[in-house]
């Protein structure tokens, strides 16, 4: 399932009751297939073999909050096929022979710490802090990033985007649409000020 293909998302999406929006997976060429999805302690996990989520390195393995993508530290060398919770704990079956360097991790193993991750990226159809009718799409993005501004609030107003190290990478009048294709891939922050001195920000991926 590809955005490039006119689907509102990469391999991932959500129904909100109304429309099918991306969550912002993401898209790489690594990726084969999710395998196994599960509700676990309110979150959703995905399972598979894909070696990328939402720009940041995976191992098969993602966790989404609604807001962030997480991946976990372990490396689970091959593909997880089969997911299930035993006891309030998720237990992995796949092709993987070991995970990390432990070889008695094989086919079978349980995730014991589903708290630790080794990164998170707030990704998705992200909508405003502090105002819900303003939203980016789509995220992450290769291309073209689109700001939906229902209430026409945002006319006149500025918009800067910086990059994880705090450094503006773009500066102009607001349009709905900015081309991001020349950025370096990573997090960026988008903020916008209206013409009435309101603040706004996002984060957004460019793969």
């Amino acid at each position: 399932m590809q955005i490039s293909n006119g689907n509102p998302g990469n391999n991932i999406i959500k129904w909100d009751g109304i429309n099918w929006k991306d969550i912002g997976f993401g898209n790489t060429a690594s990726f084969i297939g999710i395998r196994k999805t599960l509700i676990y302690h309110n979150q959703l996990w995905v399972f598979g073999s894909f070696t990328q989520v939402a720009g940041s390195p995976a191992s098969n393995i993602a966790m989404y909050d609604g807001t962030n993508w997480c991946v976990l530290p372990d490396t689970v060398q091959n593909n997880v096929y089969s997911v299930a919770v035993y006891r309030d704990t998720i237990y992995l079956g796949g092709g993987f022979t070991k995970i990390n360097s432990d070889t008695n991790m094989a086919y079978v193993a349980k995730l014991k710490y589903p708290t630790l991750y080794s990164q998170c990226v707030n990704v998705g159809i992200i909508e405003f802090k502090n105002n819900s009718n303003i939203s980016l799409y789509p995220n992450p993005t290769n291309s073209t990033l689109n700001i939906v501004d229902e209430q026409n609030q945002l006319i006149n107003s500025t918009i800067e985007i910086t990059n994880y190290l705090g450094q503006c990478v773009f500066s102009d009048t607001f349009s709905n649409q900015i081309d991001v294709s020349h950025f370096s891939s990573g997090v960026y922050t988008i903020n916008i000020k209206s013409i009435s001195g309101e603040l706004y920000h996002a984060k957004f991926v460019k793969e």
